[in-house]
């Protein structure tokens, strides 16, 4: 009888600057392989880096507008991506 794994969803969530402004992203791998997907404009602002030099992201100060995504916005998606796939 064959044994079936039960396959681990990860990824992560990253903010890329583009000509009309920063933007989310979130990049999974599943049991079909990688993806990634832009999740909408980022309500961030940079607060330091990490210890690779990568820039560590806050929300923004000020009322966000809508469609903005702030940083829980984003892991949220990512989190219901991971449950849905």
């Amino acid at each position: 009888m064959e044994e079936r794994r039960e396959i681990q969803i990860t990824g992560h969530v990253f903010v890329v600057q583009r000509s009309g402004g920063r933007q989310w992203y979130v990049q999974w791998r599943d049991g079909e392989g990688q993806h990634q997907k832009r999740l909408g404009p980022a309500w961030v602002k940079q607060s330091g880096t990490d210890a690779r030099g990568r820039p560590r992201w806050r929300t923004a100060d000020g009322s966000k507008p809508e469609g903005y995504l702030s940083p829980r916005d984003a892991a949220a998606a990512l989190e219901e991506i991971k449950r849905t796939a």
